[in-house]
């Protein structure tokens, strides 16, 4: 048999349901289900609890500076992880950012304010990775640094509904239930 004989064979049988040699079909991957598995994947990054890296990030500022420049620091050294495509150094600066921007009423006029006197490159993500990051890890920042998988990327790009109605609300489950096993 010539291969183009073959090869139509082969398209016949597949479109009657016989695939040859017991081999399924490759399955497009829908970006939902592609969403889902990533989101599930995430999900199970936040359950870690062993293999701690052993890399650690210090404080990017002096607590006793002013608040503009305690962030302009954190900035910087965001954007120097970030150069270096370090993700947990990275994490650990967004959480900082998170925190300082959350040491005030309003966090997001705080930042609209330091950006009238300082121009950052995509300001929205930078805000929106800060906020978030702080507020997966405010109960435990240590779990960055167990993490493998969770980046600045997946954090800004989740939808504000997978974010909101999906994500956050398990992480915050995982958060009570290691309180309910405390000892």
């Amino acid at each position: 048999m010539t291969p183009l004989v073959q090869h139509q064979k082969y398209k016949k049988d597949v479109a009657m349901g016989i695939f040859p040699q017991g081999k399924m079909p490759k399955q497009k991957v829908t970006r939902q289900q592609s969403a889902h598995r990533k989101m599930s994947l995430l999900k199970m990054d936040m359950l870690a609890m062993l293999d701690e890296t052993t890399e650690r990030v210090d404080i990017p500022y002096n607590p006793i500076q002013p608040l503009g420049k305690s962030i302009n620091c954190t900035i910087n050294a965001l954007r120097h992880f970030m150069g270096k495509s370090n993700r947990i150094g990275t994490l650990i600066n967004l959480y900082y950012l998170g925190e300082l921007l959350n040491t005030t009423i309003k966090p997001q006029h705080t930042w609209k304010n330091y950006l009238k006197e300082n121009t950052v490159p995509n300001p929205t993500r930078y805000y929106k990775g800060a906020m978030r990051t702080y507020e997966i890890f405010s109960s435990d920042k240590d779990q960055i640094y167990r993490t493998k998988f969770l980046s600045m990327h997946y954090i800004v790009g989740m939808t504000n509904e997978d974010y909101n109605n999906d994500f956050l609300p398990s992480v915050r489950n995982l958060v009570y239930a290691s309180e309910d096993f405390a000892f």
